[in-house]
């Protein structure tokens, strides 16, 4: 049997300095910042469903609490 799957860890990169930050974000509910799919793209758009702004062109992403705090 052949399995295939895609696994999306995001971390934030408005403070990537920050580890509590990041680490806050992945073990926090529900698997926050970790998603899993079939695909790639299956993966991202449970992200941005989640809040996630993921840009990339850039590569970069910024987790929900940090985009609602920007947008304050």
């Amino acid at each position: 049997m052949i399995v295939g799957g895609y696994t999306l860890e995001l971390y934030c990169d408005a403070r990537p300095d920050d580890t509590l930050h990041t680490r806050a974000l992945i073990v926090a509910g529900d698997g926050f910042g970790e998603f899993v799919g079939e695909k790639a793209s299956t993966c991202r758009r449970l992200a941005r469903k989640a809040g996630w702004l993921l840009n990339l062109k850039e590569g970069t992403c910024i987790c929900p609490a940090c985009r609602k705090k920007a947008s304050e």
